[in-house]
């Protein structure tokens, strides 16, 4: 869940509760370019989860230092619980980070580690 103590956050991130289409009705979101979200996870695999919508924008993922991929969270309408699978990774400790890539909201709804 975005409220787990293992996730960073740096720069300005705002937490959100009673939003119930959320997994445990909580996200936590972003709009300022720059802002991170780091999490250290053993496994081969990670999902993020997060919503999309008319105001959402890119998040860059980066993975033990190096940029993976940018996620667009962009859509026409609200789409809750939405997922990004990132995989194949040697087994071990990892880091990612969710980078805030443009003035529009970038949201963590919950990570699933595999």
């Amino acid at each position: 869940d975005d409220y787990d103590p293992g996730i960073w956050y740096r720069g300005s991130w705002t937490r959100r509760g009673g939003v119930d289409k959320t997994w445990a009705h909580t996200m936590t979101e972003s709009g300022a370019p720059g802002a991170e979200i780091s999490f250290a996870f053993a496994g081969t695999a990670l999902t993020y989860v997060h919503s999309k919508g008319p105001d959402r924008g890119l998040a860059e993922i980066w993975i033990d230092g190096s940029r993976h991929s940018i996620v667009d969270l962009s859509a026409s309408q609200t789409e809750w619980q939405s997922r990004s699978r990132f995989c194949c990774f040697e087994k071990g400790r990892h880091v990612v980070v969710i980078r805030v890539a443009e003035p529009k909201i970038v949201d963590l709804d919950s990570f699933v580690v595999e």
